[in-house]
């Protein structure tokens, strides 16, 4: 099932959105999404000391990668139907969470981010809650993302050890929704970039 934020079910969006769950198909679409990534741009992903092979990174992150239900959410967007990037949102404590985008080489600098990171307030659940992001300095597309994103207030609390952290204050969704259950069915109209 392919859902899109509530307000954003229009064939104009940019792109299809789908919610995560543990399903074998969801796997198999992160597992396309990853493999259309370099491997310089996993290791900037995961903060890795070196690039390592898709394989290794896919058997030992498939918890962050798909990091869905019961208590996180998983987000795909998708481009003709093809993965081109996935958001993770992970709650650890006290209405705090953890947040990690991956965008396919391709469809870098073509709003896939930006997007993906709006529709965490449009879900509405997260309003209110401190968010994490931690990105190694040298990654300035993620950095960025979190200068220009829509989810809320952004603060850059530390810079050390190669990495800054930042805080994000989830706003109260744009759009007027009763729950999160007002996903509603709609179709991938993005197409490939030039």
């Amino acid at each position: 099932m392919t859902a899109s934020v509530p307000g954003q079910s229009d064939p104009s969006a940019p792109f299809g959105l789908r919610r995560m769950g543990e399903g074998p198909s969801d796997w198999a679409l992160v597992v396309a999404l990853v493999l259309s990534c370099s491997t310089a741009s996993l290791r900037s992903r995961f903060a890795l000391p070196r690039a390592p092979t898709r394989e290794e990174l896919l058997r030992r992150f498939r918890g962050f990668l798909l990091a869905g239900p019961p208590d996180g959410v998983a987000l795909l967007a998708t481009a003709a139907n093809e993965p081109v990037g996935l958001l993770n949102l992970v709650p650890d404590h006290d209405h705090q969470a953890e947040m990690a985008v991956l965008v396919a080489d391709a469809w870098q600098h073509h709003g896939v981010g930006t997007y993906l990171t709006a529709s965490v307030r449009e879900i509405g659940r997260w309003q209110g809650w401190t968010v994490r992001a931690v990105v190694e300095t040298d990654n300035r597309p993620a950095r960025a993302l979190l200068r220009r994103h829509r989810v809320g207030p952004t603060r850059c609390t530390s810079i050390q050890f190669g990495q800054w952290q930042y805080t994000i204050t989830v706003a109260a969704p744009q759009r007027p929704t009763s729950q999160e259950t007002a996903w509603t069915t709609t179709s991938s109209p993005a197409a490939a970039p030039r």
